[in-house]
């Protein structure tokens, strides 16, 4: 399926938030036996729901993420997700666009249910996610027929065990660090306390 390929064009390392989590081998766009770079992407190499990677020149209320939509006459267009989908999201232009990699489609997945499942205890290759305002937001997706993964449910609950286990050492020191005050507080106390010598 489309979404377990490597992006259809890689134009830059620094591009925006990353939403598959992760990327086999697999053909780009572009790439010829004599050549490692990519052909930019164009609005032609492009699908209804294709879900895009984009840089833009500013952060300020652009996502970086786009999806793909159809007009009416068949001709596509590509808009940033940073409001999510209400109006207001920019339309990229084609020089845009030529920063863009395809990271997934729509097509290829269905919403999460929240109320039924735990999305992040699928394995990253069925997942996906959209963001919205600066990633403060989501839509979040499940390839179909997936199950819940054992082994990402396992390291889960390994990185749950290393971060309390974390708290606890710093909340022992933070109490070995109190004790120590309160012994020193309490000894300069009973210092104040001693009867002073007469020297008449």
């Amino acid at each position: 399926m489309k979404s377990d390929q490597a992006p259809r064009s890689a134009s830059s390392e620094q591009a925006g938030p990353l939403m598959t989590d992760t990327v086999g081998a697999a053909h780009v766009k572009g790439m010829t036996a004599t050549t490692t770079d990519p052909a930019p992407l164009t609005v032609d190499d492009l699908q209804e729901d294709d879900v895009l990677r984009w840089i833009p020149e500013s952060r300020h209320t652009y996502e970086g993420a786009a999806v793909v939509h159809g007009r009416e006459d068949g001709s596509l267009y590509a808009v940033d997700t940073f409001w999510g989908s209400g109006n207001g999201n920019h339309v990229l232009t084609p020089a845009e666009i030529a920063t863009a990699t395809v990271e997934w489609n729509i097509n290829d997945f269905r919403p999460a249910d929240a109320r039924v499942e735990t999305w992040s205890d699928f394995a990253p290759e069925d997942r996906r996610h959209l963001p919205s305002q600066h990633g403060l937001q989501a839509t979040y997706w499940i390839r179909p027929g997936a199950q819940p993964d054992h082994g990402t449910m396992v390291a889960k609950a390994e990185d749950r065990f290393r971060d309390a286990q974390s708290k606890l050492t710093s909340a022992q020191a933070a109490v070995d660090w109190a004790r120590k005050d309160l012994d020193r507080l309490r000894a300069d106390g009973r210092k104040g306390d001693q009867p002073r010598e007469d020297t008449c």
